[in-house]
């Protein structure tokens, strides 16, 4: 059996995750191939259609016709495959903006070319929405029904959801995240802590507007400084997401988060990128973990960590 993965991050030939072949996806190419904006929505129309239109060319005559090279690949590897699987977590969602219904249609774009290629899918450990927009929930339920043979959903309140619009083939699943095992890390070592000394984890996002974020970030600010004070607690920042790419790194925000800290002896910033594992072996050795990135909760809790969730989308409740 052969696997390839298919990512929204940026690539290089021949990389390898875990020993599996990994290429950048549709959404990669038509988000970071041009800056400007306009170009990219037109890219993206192109993208769509000519793909869409490939599809049901070759499933009707057996014929290839051209594509560009990155989208010819992409194309090939949806032709080769006997079973593709689209993995969560929470990408299938709306936003409030005016793009959200374009942005919709790119992210079931893939779903819709495994349909026409007549392609089993199945939907792997998902959370789906939040929608603000009735045609995009309409069109979600179309294209879930004719497209998908299964929706392996990880928590309860994506699940009510897509019964409630009539999704079918679902089953409530869990979130891929707790078999997630961890390398060995001493962390009381490797900052130098006494081993009766409590270790807070703190994990943070940008996710809001300008004055709600600056609210969300003097709580936290506020609730280190308390725990230091009140506990005697080392507090360790741990930045969960370093996608600079899309300008989703949590170093950022935790830097700001770091600077309204008035004992700062007693904070330790993680600026490094980890892999999975190495993240998931920092959250072992916390004694008490207040999370905003959803999977820092589940590792922590998979390490019987008491945790605190700080809920940005219904998954966090839902789980």
């Amino acid at each position: 059996n052969e696997l390839v993965i298919l990512t929204m991050d940026k690539t290089q030939p021949g990389e390898l995750f875990e020993g599996v072949p990994i290429e950048s996806n549709f959404m990669y190419l038509t988000l970071v191939r041009f800056e400007n904006k306009l170009v990219k929505i037109f890219y993206g129309i192109f993208m769509i259609v000519s793909t869409t239109a490939w599809s049901y060319t070759f499933k009707f005559l057996k014929i290839r016709t051209w594509l560009p090279k990155n989208l010819q690949r992409q194309m090939d590897h949806y032709v080769g495959a006997d079973l593709i699987i689209p993995v969560g977590g929470g990408y299938l969602r709306g936003n409030r903006k005016l793009n959200s219904f374009y942005n919709t249609i790119l992210l079931l774009h893939p779903l819709i070319l495994s349909s026409i290629l007549k392609k089993p899918t199945v939907l792997f450990s998902q959370s789906v929405g939040p929608f603000y927009h009735r045609s995009e929930v309409k069109l979600l339920e179309h294209v879930l029904n004719r497209s998908v043979s299964l929706s392996l959903i990880r928590e309860n309140k994506s699940l009510e959801f897509l019964r409630e619009i009539g999704v079918l083939n679902t089953v409530r699943s869990v979130d891929a995240g707790f078999l997630l095992e961890g390398a060995k890390t001493d962390l009381r070592l490797i900052l130098d802590l006494e081993p009766d000394r409590m270790i807070i984890g703190v994990t943070a996002r940008s996710w809001l507007d300008i004055s709600a974020q600056e609210l969300y970030q003097n709580a936290l600010s506020e609730t280190i400084n308390y725990v230091i004070e009140r506990y005697n607690a080392f507090v360790v920042i741990i930045p969960q997401v370093t996608a600079t790419l899309f300008n989703d790194d949590d170093r950022i925000v935790s830097r700001a988060i770091l600077t309204k800290i008035v004992r700062k002896d007693c904070v330790h910033l993680l600026e490094a990128v980890y892999d999975h594992h190495q993240i998931k072996s920092i959250y072992d050795n916390l004694d008490v973990m207040i999370g905003t990135r959803f999977h820092s909760v589940i590792f922590a809790l998979t390490s019987y960590v008491p945790a605190i969730a700080i809920e940005y989308e219904h998954k966090t409740t839902g789980i």
